[in-house]
């Protein structure tokens, strides 16, 4: 994974099995269930839409770096090909998601 400031991936969700957060949807360090630590606490798992998101944020170290792969590949293939607008708009889409996820403004 690239340098970031949040946990590395790969993440996992699961249900906290014990305590106050007991039956809720939890995501983790892949790896560290039932213990370790928490990334994030998405809500009861009997809700299907908090479900969701929890499998959303669990995926989203690999996507991050699904993302930079691309750039960069798109990127080498502008070098070879030379200037095409929608390529170089979906870099730039790509780059400002990715400043989101890194929390730069």
């Amino acid at each position: 994974m690239s340098k970031t400031n949040w946990t590395p991936g790969p993440w996992e969700c699961g249900i906290n099995p014990t305590g106050y957060f007991s039956n809720e949807v939890v995501i983790r360090p892949k790896g560290q269930f039932p213990h370790g630590e928490w990334i994030a606490d998405c809500g009861p798992r009997a809700d299907v839409e908090r479900n969701a998101n929890a499998h959303l944020i669990a995926a989203s170290p690999e996507m991050y770096e699904m993302l930079l792969l691309c750039v960069k590949e798109l990127n080498a293939w502008l070098e070879c090909e030379g200037s095409d607008t929608a390529t170089s708009m979906i870099i730039e889409k790509a780059r400002l998601v990715m400043r989101d996820a890194e929390g730069v403004q």
